[in-house]
């Protein structure tokens, strides 16, 4: 995610709210329907979109996002969208350097309140134990993915967790390696690559599937929102709808992974 802030700033002398922005008033709309909180990691910096980083996001909202952290938080995803999978080339202290400059930027214009430090979503679900070991250093205790070790489109995502590790993702839900005092969490849908009556369908069967799991972590993309990008969803807001009303159908209750798990605070 980056785009809304691109946006948001752009507009700073017009936008009164931040819901205002499109894309949050999306958000917003799903959250007062049926409570949902939204988890948005967050680039630095969008280079081949206009040049937008995140010390051109504006101060102004400050109190506004604080005043929504209840249910909008933000958290470190990566410097940028390109290149791929960069993770498994950067070493720790570049990988921390990105973290704390993201997070330091989050903080400056949302709050700490909004920060949410202990969870996210490192760029494609794949990196070295090198930069997962700077993550824990900037005080993440857990990181999501898909943990797919064998793919038939060959691309694993699996940050470095090896067969046997993947394979118990697989069978629970979530892993934690003591070697990196890391804990990972599989999430259990995405809304952006499944026709969109087949969405109630495959979160059943899902569901069926992984029974001994706890949780459903939806998992789906800003740029798939906006009519300029290659692969733009005209129904991207109905699959929020019906991704959310299967859940809360279904006894789900949205909450924020770092309100489920119990972190050891000693560690």
């Amino acid at each position: 995610n980056i785009w809304f802030l691109q946006d948001i700033a752009k507009n700073q002398h017009i936008y009164r709210s931040i819901f205002e922005n499109p894309y949050l008033s999306m958000l917003k709309g799903v959250h007062d329907q049926y409570g949902t909180h939204f988890h948005l990691n967050i680039y630095y910096e969008t280079p081949h979109d206009g040049g937008f980083n995140l010390t051109m996001m504006p101060d102004k909202y400050k109190s506004e996002f604080i005043a929504h952290s209840d249910w909008l938080r933000f958290s470190f995803h990566a410097n940028a969208d390109k290149p791929d999978r960069p993770f498994i080339r950067k070493g720790y202290d570049q990988t921390k350097f990105e973290c704390l400059r993201v997070a330091e930027h989050i903080i400056r214009f949302a709050g700490e309140e909004s920060y949410a430090k202990e969870v996210t979503t490192m760029h494609w679900g794949d990196a070295t134990k090198e930069s997962v070991r700077a993550l824990r250093a900037c005080g993440v205790r857990m990181l999501v993915g898909s943990f797919r070790y064998a793919n038939p489109n060959n691309v694993q995502i699996r940050y470095y967790l090896n067969a046997e590790q993947c394979a118990l993702m697989e069978n629970y839900g979530f892993y934690y390696d003591p070697e990196t005092d890391m804990e990972f969490v599989r999430y259990g849908s995405t809304l952006q690559h499944t026709a969109l009556e087949d969405v109630p369908v495959l979160s059943a069967l899902f569901e069926k599937q992984y029974p001994l799991y706890s949780h459903k972590e939806i998992c789906v993309h800003e740029q798939y929102f906006y009519p300029h990008y290659v692969r733009y969803m005209p129904d991207y807001p109905q699959r929020f709808d019906i991704g959310v009303k299967w859940a809360v159908e279904n006894g789900y209750r949205s909450l924020f992974l770092s309100d489920i798990m119990e972190f050891d605070q000693k560690r």
